[in-house]
């Protein structure tokens, strides 16, 4: 009852009433009561936020050590390039310059060479069959196998004989002719009459 007497009487000096404070106080006590909910739900907040944050922070610290590793990997890989780009070209200079080193020896040896060629067509032409005769410089050591090998195949190609064999067969051919003679005629001369 004291309330409802304080609610419905006015201040003296203040010119209001009791009932406009009474509320004006339940709302400050409302107020209050909302701040510290707000309060409360802040600091809850803030505690997941900072629990969020340890989690993020606990999640992505490997990440950036997998990214620092990843770029030293990096790195280690482009000096591995660059060390391998840098063989390979004083391999390819090295390729080149011996490259230059054959083409002179072969620019160097193409007149040894036509003139080789030369002899040997040359040889062929005339039908020899001595290899020693197509390359003077060079001492070859024709193996009889060779050299017959040499005259089969030039007398196929139709190509004269040496010199020397026709003589052969033919002083051959002579002595065959003769013996044959000779024994016709003796067995002649050899027969009763």
């Amino acid at each position: 009852m004291v309330v409802a007497s304080v609610v419905g009487a006015k201040l003296p000096g203040r010119g209001g009433n009791m009932e406009a404070l009474a509320l004006q106080i339940k709302s400050g006590q409302r107020l209050w009561e909302d701040l510290q909910e707000e309060r409360l739900l802040f600091a809850r907040q803030r505690v997941l936020l900072e629990d969020e944050r340890v989690k993020q922070d606990a999640e992505l610290k490997p990440l950036h050590q997998q990214v620092q590793r990843l770029e030293e990997d990096l790195v280690l890989q482009q000096q591995e390039a660059s060390a391998v780009q840098q063989q390979a070209d004083s391999l390819l200079q090295g390729l080149r310059l011996e490259r230059q080193e054959v083409a002179d020896l072969l620019h160097q040896q193409v007149p040894a060479a036509d003139e080789a060629f030369r002899r040997l067509c040359h040889s062929l032409m005339r039908g020899k069959g001595d290899i020693s005769n197509l390359c003077r410089e060079a001492k070859l050591d024709v193996s009889p196998e060779l050299a017959e090998l040499l005259r089969q195949q030039a007398h196929q190609l139709g190509q004269p004989e040496p010199r020397r064999e026709r003589w052969t067969r033919t002083k051959v051919a002579m002595l065959v002719v003769g013996f044959v003679v000779t024994v016709t005629i003796a067995w002649r001369l050899g027969e009763p009459k």
